[in-house]
């Protein structure tokens, strides 16, 4: 087994162990929209509400990493959800309505700043952008934890 794969593997499960140890009788409901891994440095709060579906579009940048993580996502929602979730590579043009839209932000790729993520949930889709693969990596497991 190739260290990539393992490591994945490793992630998954501590994730897993994370999402069944932070049941909301023991912590609360507000305790286990933060308690997730990585824990976030700063969250916030407000209104609305978007229902992830069978047939919900993953909207990708032309990125073969932000490719990976998308279809990583989509396999960890199909494997514990049973939620098909359908990847599309966008253009130059505005993502999809009611998608979930990976992407990254100006941050120098590789940088000091390059792992950091943030996650937008409105009504109309989810938003979630980081400065890196990585980054974007930790977007889809937070994402996947709710």
């Amino acid at each position: 087994m190739d260290v990539p794969v393992f490591k994945s593997i490793w992630i998954f499960a501590c994730v897993a162990a994370a999402v069944v140890l932070c049941a909301p009788e023991a912590h609360g409901a507000v305790a286990k929209i933060t308690d997730v891994i990585p824990a976030p440095a700063r969250v916030e709060f407000h209104e609305g509400v978007f229902a992830i579906r069978v047939g919900t579009v993953i909207s990708i940048p032309r990125d073969p990493g932000a490719a990976r993580i998308a279809r990583y996502f989509a396999d960890l929602m199909e494997r514990t959800c049973h939620v098909h979730l359908k990847i599309v590579e966008r253009s130059n043009g505005a993502p999809p309505a009611d998608a979930i839209v990976f992407g990254f932000v100006g941050v120098t790729r590789g940088g000091p700043d390059a792992e950091n993520y943030a996650i937008k949930v409105a009504p109309g889709g989810v938003l979630a952008e980081a400065g890196d693969v990585r980054g974007l990596f930790y977007s889809a497991v937070t994402l996947w934890q709710y």
